[in-house]
């Protein structure tokens, strides 16, 4: 696995904020969220915080996995957030089409493409929310509103069910969609459904393409306070992880 700050052949050219690692496996890995507080920050009255350590977190996840990862290591979400659709397509267009061709690329190469975006949620005790366009209510997976679900049942009731029987034995609260369902029409999340197959943008029309085939499955990581700062918590939650979708990286969808 190389990290790059230059495109490989053939790959489109990043701008220096985010930092590209190119991976040979079926798994991409996103964290919209790894920036810094900048100007953008200071001239608002109510600032959005960054997802600090999640740029750490998915490096460290693409070596486990040896998956591929976008990470935004230096962009201010108060100037541009990475997780809103109408903001890369205005302002930073070029990241959709980086998404679009590493997910084209994974699936020619091996078939499906899993998409694990990594986010910061600023409860302190140790929780990660799963995000899959779905949110718990009486036992049941409901999509609110007009959200489109993400992923496969197979994949619901497969790694993310495993993961979260791992996450809880590792004292890791796991939920589905408490705070962060990612069901909102601009999220990011939402790119991995066929929400946007109608899109003016033609790498969300052709990520919708790959989902109607059932070619992707994503789930957004919401990782509390506890989770992300370094130590046996974090690292917890990283072997959970890596044990679930290993098997993936590695080309088995079983599991």
């Amino acid at each position: 696995m190389t990290r790059m700050y230059a495109p490989a052949a053939g790959m489109i050219e990043p701008a220096e904020w985010l930092e590209v690692i190119e991976g040979a496996g079926p798994i991409l890995l996103i964290a919209p969220h790894g920036g810094r507080a900048g100007a953008a920050s200071r001239s608002t009255l109510h600032p959005k915080v960054n997802d600090l350590e999640t740029a750490a977190i998915t490096r460290d996840l693409a070596q486990r996995l040896g998956a591929t990862a976008l990470i935004n290591a230096g962009m201010d979400r108060n100037e541009i957030d990475c997780n809103r659709l109408s903001q890369l397509g205005g302002r930073a267009p070029w990241m959709l089409d980086l998404i679009a061709q590493c997910a084209h690329q994974m699936i020619e190469r091996h078939g499906h493409a899993t998409v694990l975006l990594i986010h910061g949620w600023n409860v302190i005790e140790p929780r990660i929310d799963f995000g899959l366009g779905l949110r718990e209510a009486n036992g049941r997976l409901r999509p609110p509103a007009d959200a489109h679900v993400s992923a496969s049942d197979l994949f619901i009731n497969g790694p993310v069910a495993a993961l979260s029987a791992r996450l809880g034995a590792a004292g890791i609260t796991p939920t589905f969609g408490l705070r962060y369902p990612g069901g909102a029409s601009q999220n990011l999340l939402q790119a991995f459904t066929q929400r946007h197959a109608a899109s003016e943008i033609e790498a969300l029309r052709q990520l919708a393409g790959l989902a109607a085939r059932g070619a992707i499955d994503a789930l957004q990581l919401e990782m509390s306070v506890a989770v992300r700062m370094a130590g046996t918590i974090r690292m917890r939650g990283l072997e959970a992880l890596t044990q679930i979708f290993l098997p993936t990286a590695q080309g088995d969808r079983r599991r």
